[in-house]
């Protein structure tokens, strides 16, 4: 920077010797000389306070250092002892020496700005007495992210299931016949999930070869009357015993009535041998808006979820193993209302029977009838994850690599002679305010 200090206008030929000479010239280089002071003070105590020293530590305070040659710049060491679960500052050093005396989680803190890269190496060690475990984690609800290994497994074609509000649980299903190498196990770590951070497996369970064998129809139950003003009563003409508060119903006549009609699903809730009709299932919800006198006889009520309606009979308990929306395909002659093709599961009964839907969610209605429509046999894997929110997904590409640490945690060594090295750094973002991406590197054992 250009100093700002004038000395230019110093009239150096004043005085003139042997002369009077008019004060007012003493006045005007006094004053350049007291301004220039002054300039000075300043702009040396700005150098005092932001220019780097060779003598003592220096904060550039983010500032950018560019287009510089370096020789001999060390990064900082530091050393402690871990007893229990800590924190890794950045601002201790770039390399850290930590003995740990017991199982613990490491949370990296301090990284950089979004729009900045970061970076740390460990060097861990145990107490020398017993092998001590490492897991990691970062600040912010962050996401720690591992290097993936060799292939064990792959699969594609897979179904990730839906979860409502934030979840810490989800299910993958495919076909079994689509993995086209090794097995998929609990404690796996998947890959290729589109979810955030580490996605183990919980269970697994192969849905063998089975068989569609029988349908049920929907439960009809008749009624003689229906009752209108402060709420709706339907007069059953047979027993209610099979029917649940808040079981789905449709009824088959309205004559006479309006405010309610016969195209319309209810919600009905017991009353004696009667059923009150409700707009919601959760809870009884009156509906008052009905009048008229009910005219059309002796009709039936349909209850599509009451008992075994709708139900498809399997061949062997596989029902237990599957999830609601899980896709399901069937093969062979159709029979009852269900045909070879895919449809995915609406609800489940017990361990051999199921509801179908189609692709919109609408309930498959079905007849009484039998047959045979094989099953294609499938795997469906129940995960674990960090909370967060779990959407719909389809013909996902699922993988399991061989560990670079191994659940995704350190085991250290009993002997604390040998040493385990991991560099972690931080991903640069655009977005303010965004959680951090940190991925950590195994660089190896030494000893």
């Amino acid at each position: 920077m250009t100093s700002a200090i004038v000395s230019a206008s110093i009239d150096d030929a004043f005085p003139v010797a042997g002369v009077d000479n008019d004060s007012q010239g003493f006045r005007d280089n006094f004053n350049v000389i007291k301004t220039g002071l002054a300039t000075a003070a300043s702009e040396i105590t700005d150098l005092q306070t932001n220019a780097a020293r060779t003598d003592q530590n220096n904060d550039f305070d983010g500032n950018l250092i560019s287009n510089a040659v370096t020789s001999r710049v060390y990064g900082s060491a530091y050393q402690t002892t871990i007893t229990t679960n800590s924190n890794v500052n950045l601002n201790d050093g770039e390399y850290q020496q930590l003995q740990i005396n017991n199982n613990c989680i490491l949370t990296f803190i301090n990284w950089p700005q979004e729009d900045q890269y970061g970076k740390i190496r460990l060097e861990l060690r145990s107490d020398g007495i017993s092998q001590k475990e490492v897991t990691f984690s970062t600040e912010s609800a962050g996401v720690v992210k591992y290097e993936i290994g060799a292939l064990l497994t792959k699969t594609t074609g897979a179904h990730r299931n839906a979860k409502v509000g934030s979840a810490t649980s989800t299910e993958f299903s495919f076909p079994t016949g689509n993995i086209t190498s090794g097995a998929f196990e609990a404690a796996n770590f998947l890959y290729g999930t589109g979810l955030i951070g580490s996605v183990s497996i919980s269970t697994v369970a192969a849905l063998g070869a089975a068989n569609a064998t029988t349908t049920v129809a929907p439960v009809q139950i008749n009624y003689s009357d229906i009752t209108v003003g402060s709420e709706v009563v339907v007069v059953m003409a047979a027993s209610i015993a099979s029917v649940n508060n808040g079981d789905p119903v449709t009824l088959a006549n309205t004559t006479g009535l309006t405010g309610i009609n016969n195209s319309t699903e209810y919600y009905a809730f017991k009353d004696g041998g009667n059923i009150k009709l409700s707009s919601t299932a959760g809870s009884y919800t009156a509906i008052t808006a009905a009048t008229g006198t009910y005219t059309g006889g002796t009709q039936a009520a349909t209850f599509p979820l009451t008992a075994n309606a709708n139900r498809v009979t399997l061949s062997s308990a596989i029902a237990s193993s599957m999830y609601v929306n899980m896709p399901i395909t069937f093969t062979g002659t159709g029979f009852g209302g269900i045909s070879a093709g895919t449809y995915y599961v609406h609800s489940i009964i017990d361990s051999t029977g199921i509801r179908l839907k189609d692709i919109s969610g609408t309930l498959i209605t079905l007849t009484a009838a039998s047959g045979t429509l094989a099953i294609q046999p499938r795997t469906v894997l129940v995960t674990s994850f960090i909370s967060q929110a779990v959407t719909a997904a389809t013909n996902l590409t699922l993988t399991v690599n061989s560990p670079i640490l191994p659940e995704q945690k350190l085991v250290l060594d009993a002997d604390n002679a040998k040493v385990q090295i991991i560099e972690a750094w931080k991903q640069p973002s655009p977005n303010v305010g965004s959680p951090n991406i940190v991925y950590v590197k195994y660089v190896g054992e030494f000893g």
